[in-house]
């Protein structure tokens, strides 16, 4: 049999495709995502780190954890695993020098920016050999921290070199570099630069018998750290692996007790983690550990569950700033998710919301009047007022608006103030014998009662309590995990949509994070940017498509609400239903956590790409909650799909074609049939594979696998196009068809002009 020799005439710029796709390059997976540059070596790019639900490749991490390395080790050029360059054109290999020995196959990396201004500007940091993972077979692991598909015989265009890099501590950014020889010369690439993260435990202040104290992170990155107890059960554990999930479990005191130590509550504080760290009795020099875990490659193609790149972190108090706990009545302020830490001054407050102060250490038996409460503004000219007093023993009743860590019978009022500023408050209370028997005297109590400085002032008193009330500036809307970090208010963004095998509709979704700035005057100077607590949010998707995640959306309810009510805490949304109480009940929500906006369209009719919708939001104040405290804010959802109908291939006859059929989904795909079917009469044929089942030339089996991933080679030795269509047994919704082009040149001709001339051969 012989070729057919008919022409083809082929534009130059499709000639140029053809032969870079033509160099191995079909049977790549598609995971893969090399950067080709016909000027030489280039990165690959970093990509956007997917939090969603339905998350798609990232191969780098978005930022490293100090102390950290970026990847599991070994590198591997072949499955990428590292920062990966292509070297792209022949001869190109890497330099071996006094500062690069050859196992570091041409890497350096650099850090810069230090933490201590006192420290060297710039560090070189040696490529790691070893590291401590998260689960399993995976830690602690020794390996090459670089690797290479140069063969050390011929320098190629396709070689690949990767490199694992180590987050140095104390240290703002990591560069890495690839030095290498062409023709003679050293030439330099580097990537830009990855920022480090560092991550330190504080004290807020000591605790009392019945308040407990408080410890915060400072650094927290919500993007890709989360607590080791939310990050449990390794490659059998949730997909996708979480985030920004902390637990009491997650934070350890030690130290010789008195007491019963615990951890009764831990809540975000903007944003950073806090941790409550109470006693039944005094106590002194607790130590607090936290232990976290940096979650890097969240997912890939074909396995959804990568711990192999978690990796652990224990932090802990600094020596000269441990805990102790004391037994005196101290005023507390009762934050607006119901706790008490020791924090002299109260969260940034918006006018008109509902405040709780309790005096931690009374009981039933001692006894407050209004009268008795005192409010003094510090610096006018903004002066706060003080409406509504209401003075009242705490109850099981006020849970969990009031804490269980704060004990029944203590002594609490409530009030609001319509003037922002800054007023210090303290009591004079009737202090009753412990069993209620004799005379109770009068007695004063402060924030900081017996001057002992509460662990917050260095030393000597800490004074009064101290309450901010804010007016409200602006609102942000963000993608990021801070305010000042991916702004999109006002703005579209571009939500990629794929196919939903089930229903034939769309899966997509975005999460955003809504901010309420705000601000007063103290002595004479603004205090701007504040996180508001207590404003009210009202949030609505104009549009067709999409609805927001509740808990309420998973079964049996699936709740697909296009409009949520909320409350400001930390300055973020909680969802609630309306009213000024951040915990009262809304689509199964019952804590007071922020929960952020979570916009999906998985089983939403209505959604069609190119249409986009609005998410509008409005804010209030608590004392006129029908009014709009801004005008309406917004971001605009836009929606990018790339129709799975024809995928052409170009290839040349008698070479192997790689067709990968792969699904989004939020299931395993197993015992799934993928079917594998081209017209009869067509060239060429599929061939066997592992899992393959063959029902002729025509027509090949695969199983989808856990992965929801299954690929088939096929072959033809003669040119022509072969239109491959696949699809997934039983599921109308699923077909996609792959339409080859096997070319076999004779001549080739661009702008009439002859260029290169290739034999016809027979067989």
């Amino acid at each position: 049999m012989s070729r057919s020799t008919r022409r083809f005439f082929v534009p130059a710029a499709l000639v140029l495709f053809v032969m870079l796709i033509s160099a191995d390059r079909l049977a790549v997976p598609v995971e893969v995502k090399a950067v080709f540059d016909p000027s030489g070596p280039a990165w690959d790019s970093l990509s956007t780190f997917d939090t969603s639900d339905s998350p798609v490749a990232v191969p780098y991490p978005p930022r490293i954890l100090a102390g950290t390395n970026s990847h599991a080790l070994p590198a591997s050029a072949v499955s990428r695993n590292g920062y990966c360059l292509d070297a792209n054109i022949d001869g190109v290999i890497p330099i071996v020098s006094f500062a690069i020995p050859p196992s570091a196959f041409g890497f350096r990396t650099f850090a810069t920016d230090p933490i201590d201004p006192t420290s060297p500007p710039i560090v070189e940091v040696p490529l790691p050999s070893a590291g401590a993972y998260v689960w399993g077979p995976y830690g602690p692991v020794a390996g090459a921290g670089a690797a290479t598909t140069f063969d050390g015989v011929t320098p190629a265009a396709s070689d690949v070199y990767c490199a694992v890099a180590y987050g140095q501590p104390g240290y703002k950014n990591l560069t890495i570099e690839w030095h290498y020889d062409f023709a003679g010369a050293e030439q330099v690439i580097a990537i830009e630069d990855i920022p480090i993260v560092t991550v330190t435990l504080g004290k807020i202040g000591d605790g009392l018998v019945g308040g407990p104290a408080e410890v915060c992170t400072t650094g927290w990155d919500s993007g890709f750290l989360t607590g080791s107890t939310s990050n449990a059960g390794g490659l059998a554990g949730v997909e996708p692996d979480p985030v920004n999930d902390v637990r009491t479990a997650d934070f350890v005191p030690t130290g010789t007790f008195i007491g019963f130590v615990s951890v009764p509550y831990v809540r975000q504080v903007g944003t950073e983690w806090c941790a409550g760290i109470a006693s039944t009795d005094g106590e002194n020099d607790i130590q607090v550990t936290f232990n976290f875990d940096a979650v890097y490659n969240r997912v890939d193609i074909g396995s959804r569950d990568q711990d192999v790149d978690d990796q652990s972190v224990s932090i802990a108090l600094p020596g000269n700033a441990l805990i102790d706990i004391r037994d005196v009545v101290e005023l507390r302020h009762v934050t607006i998710d119901g706790q008490v830490p020791p924090r002299q001054r109260s969260g940034p407050l918006v006018i008109g919301m509902t405040h709780y102060v309790c005096l931690i250490g009374t009981n039933g038996f001692d006894s407050l009047a209004g009268n008795q409460i005192t409010f003094n503004p510090l610096s006018p000219p903004d002066a706060p007022g003080n409406g509504g007093v209401s003075v009242f023993h705490k109850t099981p009743a006020h849970q969990p608006r009031l804490s269980s860590t704060i004990a029944d019978g203590t002594i609490c009022f409530s009030y609001y103030s319509g003037a922002p500023g800054e007023h210090a408050i303290f009591v004079t209370f009737s202090n009753a014998p412990a069993n209620g028997v004799g005379v109770s005297i009068p007695q004063q109590a402060f924030f900081d009662s017996d001057s002992d400085g509460n662990g917050v002032g260095s030393t000597g008193s800490a004074g009064p309590l101290i309450a901010e009330w804010n007016r409200i500036d602006e609102t942000v809307i963000s993608s990021g995990g801070s305010p000042d970090r991916d702004q999109v208010t006002y703005t579209q963004i571009t939500v990629p949509l794929s196919f939903n095998l089930a229903d034939g509709t769309y899966l997509g979704n975005a999460t955003l994070s809504e901010w309420v700035l705000g601000s007063h005057t103290t002595a004479g100077k603004s205090k701007d940017g504040q996180l508001l607590n207590g404003v009210l949010i009202r949030a609505e998707i104009i549009g067709g498509c999409g609805y927001f995640v509740v808990p309420d959306s998973a079964s049996p309810t699936f709740a697909k609400p296009t409009v949520v009510f909320g409350i400001s805490v930390g300055g973020r949304f909680e969802l609630n239903n309306g009213d000024a109480n951040p915990f009262s009940p809304a689509y199964g929500d019952t804590d007071a956590s922020p929960d952020d906006f979570q916009f999906s369209t998985l089983n939403s009719g209505g959604c069609s790409p190119g249409v986009p919708v609005r998410v509008q939001i409005d804010i209030y104040y608590p004392l006129a909650p029908n009014t709009p405290a801004l005008p309406h804010e917004w971001v605009e959802v836009g929606f990018s799909f790339l129709p799975a109908m024809k995928t052409p291939r170009v290839a040349w006859a008698g070479q192997f074609v790689t067709i990968t059929y792969a699904v989004s989904s939020n299931e395993t795909c197993e015992g799934m049939p993928v079917h594998f079917v081209r017209p009869k009469g067509q060239p060429g044929s599929f061939m066997a594979g592992p899992g393959i089942e063959l029902r002729g030339p025509d027509h090949a089996v695969g199983d989808f696998g856990t992965s929801c991933s299954t690929s088939v080679v096929y072959e033809s030795e003669d040119q022509g196009e072969v239109d491959v269509e696949v699809f997934i047994e039983n599921n109308p919704y699923s077909k996609v068809a792959f339409p080859i082009f096997y070319l076999l040149f004779e001549d080739l001709f661009s702008n009439r002009l002859r260029i290169s001339s290739f034999p016809r051969s027979a067989m």
